[in-house]
């Protein structure tokens, strides 16, 4: 999982909501020590934290609890392949945006 620092800077609507959706497939490998505390940083901040864990391991998911806001049961979603991330990228934007967008299933070739 790769967390980096984010700065923030005030656009358009300095009163709009500030989030982050981070999908992972397990612990951090870079730069492990400030996961947490660049997480922490972010909440401080204002800035709520999604987390989509993808895969059936549990490696890591004590790091990914600790990342995302809380309450986790809210904030932390577990899928078990990528195939269940474009689901729920579909759900989302189907509640969001209901009949203002159309979704394509598209699969590109192999090379």
């Amino acid at each position: 999982m790769l967390f980096c620092s984010i700065f923030l800077v005030k656009g358009r609507r300095p009163s709009a909501n500030k989030s982050v959706f981070l999908v992972t497939d397990g612990r951090s490998n870079v730069s492990e020590h400030l996961t947490i505390p660049n997480a922490n940083e972010l909440r401080k901040s204002g800035v709520r934290i999604f987390v989509v864990a993808v895969g059936d391991a549990i490696d890591g998911i004590d790091e990914i609890v600790k990342v995302a806001s809380n309450p986790p049961d809210e904030n932390l979603l577990r899928v078990t392949n990528w195939g269940e991330v474009w689901d729920l990228i579909r759900l989302t934007v189907m509640e969001v945006y209901p009949g203002k967008y159309q979704l394509v299933d598209y699969t590109p070739p192999c090379n």
